[in-house]
């Protein structure tokens, strides 16, 4: 089916409908604007693609973020087993036993 946007202004709020299962998305002029100047910027064809692009984005984004936040646990549990490790090492290198006796 082919997909193209119908443009409906009620009280400053543009809804973008598509002839497609998808449902509408109010947005404000300002927002709508600024779709507008991205896709020429970008030189896109569609606010459509726009939008697709700016949620693709924002998904890469959120994916790096839980990433990083996984390492830095997984870093953090590392340095805390490591510091056990080497306080048992520091207590067990202070002998008391002398072997010369």
């Amino acid at each position: 089916m082919y997909n193209r946007l119908y443009y409906r202004d009620y009280n400053d709020i543009t809804y973008f409908e598509e002839a497609s299962p998808m449902g509408a998305i109010a947005v404000s002029k300002d927002s709508e604007q600024q779709i507008e100047r991205l896709r020429k910027e970008l030189r896109i064809s569609t606010k459509s693609e726009v939008v697709r692009l700016a949620l693709r984005t924002l998904e890469a984004k959120a994916a790096k973020e839980r990433l990083r936040s996984e390492i830095l646990k997984s870093v953090q549990r590392c340095a805390k087993a490591d510091k056990l490790e080497n306080q048992s090492l520091f207590r067990g290198s202070f002998s008391f036993h002398h072997l010369d006796d």
